[in-house]
């Protein structure tokens, strides 16, 4: 009698127990058959075991990142409060007093955190006692949870956009803000990507003016501006979701460690300097 395939298919991945184990090994010295059927199975494993080592092509790296990133435009994570180390005595907000030169007092204290269960993301309100600055930092295990998102207390009508670290500064804020008003961490509702420019690099002075369209009929007005003093492009929001009327816009604008953000109207226009270097400009709108 044979063995059943599942003992057959144990056996070789060594996972069957002893007495049956032994008794596959004795079976398979006199079945030329049941041998086959090893043989298949072990080269079954080797082939799958090569396609898990191959490298992915860079192309549908990209393609899965940039589908993975999409999927979160528009979302919001609502955050609660779980320590608050507040203690007026000591601890506090640049906008609650002066800075510190107390060398007992940490050069920087975190003040409190925020979390959201799904996904696992984590807000740090923190204090530079030396600097008397304060910002805020968004940590999670994808870069896309924390990198250029907005974290707003829609209650108070107060945001801030993460630079590529997920760290923003923050002013004008007590800390019963944080104590008081629900926060959230925001994902983009839509995201552009600018090439850099080409242009001649003998020619002092340049302009081109392009259009950028989103999937959901956002269109963006964009004016690259090169002069002896340095380049930058002039932002202008034509079309909000294809309606020429909207209400006022947050626009975030990053390029390699540099990044910009503002409210804008409709008429209104933003201007950005460039870096001396030639890289990817990345225009993301929270509406």
């Amino acid at each position: 009698m044979h063995p059943s395939r599942d003992d057959l298919e144990l056996y070789v991945i060594d996972n069957l127990e002893p007495s049956r184990a032994e008794a596959v090994k004795e079976h398979l010295r006199a079945c030329e058959f049941c041998r086959e059927v090893v043989e298949d199975f072990k080269s079954f494993l080797e082939s799958v075991d090569s396609i898990s080592k191959q490298e992915t092509p860079l192309r549908y790296k990209n393609l899965a990142r940039n589908i993975f990133d999409r999927s979160l435009y528009g979302h919001r994570y609502n955050l609660s409060l779980i320590t608050n180390q507040f203690d007026n005595s000591v601890h506090y907000l640049a906008a609650d007093g002066e800075g510190s030169d107390d060398e007992a007092v940490p050069a920087v204290m975190g003040l409190a955190t925020l979390v959201s269960d799904d996904p696992d993301l984590v807000l740090k309100i923190m204090h530079d006692s030396k600097q008397n600055s304060d910002y805020l930092q968004v940590i999670a295990d994808d870069p896309a949870y924390y990198a250029n998102v907005l974290v707003q207390s829609p209650e108070i009508d107060k945001g801030f956009v993460t630079d590529s670290n997920g760290k923003a500064l923050i002013s004008d804020l007590k800390i019963q803000d944080f104590q008081e008003h629900a926060w959230q961490i925001r994902m983009p509702d839509a995201v552009f990507s600018l090439e850099p420019f080409e242009y001649d690099a003998e020619q002092v002075e340049f302009s081109k003016e392009i259009i950028l369209e989103s999937d959901r009929d956002d269109r963006v007005k964009i004016t690259f501006l090169r002069k002896s003093e340095g380049k930058q492009i002039n932002i202008q929001i034509l079309n909000l979701e294809g309606k020429s009327e909207f209400n006022p816009v947050r626009i975030a604008i990053s390029q390699e460690d540099k990044s910009l953000s503002e409210i804008l109207s409709k008429h209104d226009s933003l201007s950005f300097e460039l870096k001396e270097k030639d890289s990817h400009i990345y225009i993301r709108l929270f509406n």
